[in-house]
Parts: C-alpha cells; sequence; structure tokens
C-alpha cells in the first residue's frame, strides 16, 4: 500500500543536466516490444491460404483497423493502417500485461502515455504541414480570424493532454485498486475477476486511444481536402 505513488528513479549526470530515468517503466515497455516483435515475427511466417490460429488473429486485427481507419478517412487512409495497427497493439499489450505476475503495466506511467500521446500530435501536424504548405497551415491555424491562433494552439495541444491523461488515468486507476484489492483480500477472489475485468478494460482504453489518433488525423486530412 505504502508503495502506490513511488516511483523509483535512475537519475544520470549530463555535465550541469539531470536525467532522471524510471527502470521499471523502461524495462516493461522493452518486454512489451519483444512481445510484439515475436508475436509479429511467427505470425509473417509460412502464410497459407487457409491461415493457421496466429495469421488468422492477424487478419482480424488487420481488418478491423483497416475498416476504422477506411471509414473515417476513405480509400486514401489504407496507408495509415500499418501505424494503427502498431499502436492499437503496443497499447493493449501494455495495458494487459499485469495479468502475468510479477509484470506491471508501462502505460500506469504518464511518460509512456505523453509520448505516445506526443507521436501521433506530431505526425498528425506533420501529414497537415505536409499537405498544405507552410502558409496554408499557418492560416488554418488562423482560422476564422488572425485573432484566434493562440486559441487553436492551445487547442491542439489540449489534445495531447486529453489524450495521454485518458489512458493514464483509468489504467493507474485499475492498477491502484488492484492492489488495494489484493491487499484487503489476499489476492483471493476480488483481484481475480478484477485481471479479467483488467483484459476488457485495457482493450477499451487501447481501441479509445487509437480511434481518438484516427479521428485527429482524419480531420486534418479531410480539412485539407475540403480546401483543396
Amino acid at each position: 500500500m505504502e508503495e502506490i505513488g513511488h516511483v523509483s528513479q535512475l537519475v544520470f549526470h549530463l555535465g550541469t543536466y539531470q536525467l532522471s530515468v524510471n527502470p521499471k517503466m523502461f524495462i516493461m515497455t522493452w518486454v512489451v516490444m519483444g512481445i510484439l516483435i515475436l508475436f509479429g515475427f511467427f505470425g509473417g511466417r509460412k502464410l497459407r491460404l487457409v491461415p493457421h490460429f496466429i495469421q488468422t488473429l492477424w487478419e482480424m486485427l488487420i481488418g478491423f483497423i483497416d475498416d476504422l481507419v477506411v471509414s473515417a478517412m476513405d480509400e486514401s487512409g489504407r496507408k495509415y493502417v500499418p501505424l494503427f495497427t502498431t499502436l492499437f497493439l503496443f497499447v493493449w499489450v501494455s495495458n494487459i500485461i499485469s495479468i502475468v505476475p510479477g509484470l506491471e503495466e508501462p502505460t500506469q506511467f504518464l511518460s509512456t502515455d505523453l509520448g505516445l500521446a506526443l507521436m501521433i500530435f506530431i505526425f498528425v501536424q506533420y501529414s497537415a504541414l505536409r499537405k498544405r504548405g507552410f502558409i496554408g497551415f499557418f492560416k488554418h491555424h488562423c482560422e476564422p480570424m488572425a485573432i484566434m491562433l493562440p486559441l487553436n494552439v492551445v487547442g491542439e495541444l489540449a489534445k495531447v493532454v486529453s489524450h495521454s491523461f485518458r489512458l493514464f488515468g483509468n489504467v493507474l486507476g485499475h492498477a491502484i485498486m488492484l492492489t488495494i484489492l489484493s491487499a484487503l483480500c489476499k489476492n483471493i477472489g476480488i483481484p481475480i475477476l478484477l485481471h479479467l475485468m483488467g483484459l476488457l478494460v485495457g482493450t477499451i482504453q487501447a481501441f479509445v486511444f487509437t480511434m481518438l489518433g484516427v479521428i485527429y488525423l482524419s480531420v486534418a486530412v479531410k480539412t485539407e481536402e475540403s480546401h483543396s
């Protein structure tokens, strides 16, 4: 109970700068990436017309993400399917990995969620800038009048905050609840049910996080298309 909210840090000094690293988050992030690399390696081998189990899972997942992206962005959005499939898988595995004893969710740490949200934000802005050009990109943020530029910029930055904190709050809240009830129930009964509930919550949060990324990009692309 006393460990809730306490995060140990490794501190590195680079001249006059101090760099803090959370070793638990760092290790768990690499564990998740290792799982995805293995899953991708074995899922991409010996593809068949009659798919084996792992190939079937891959095809179902890619088909689901493809439908999501195409419904939001039309056929032109298919080139973004690999990005959002990877994003969904990373967030999903990160959310549910705590069902394995001794492992913790990387997404219960704000730095992980903020990093993912920043990645989506930068990619969306880059895509808009690439299609509009600098002048068109600047004019878009000045709509409907130039005085709105600061508010539009704040609105874009607020997406990063809301995107990351939504995932962070839900995953950390479940982790805290599980810790408290495990201590009260001595790891019997209710915590087992909460682990199973965590599979559902983790899946929903991964879907919501990915869907928001698709929507942010879709708005940028569709807005550009409407101006072209």
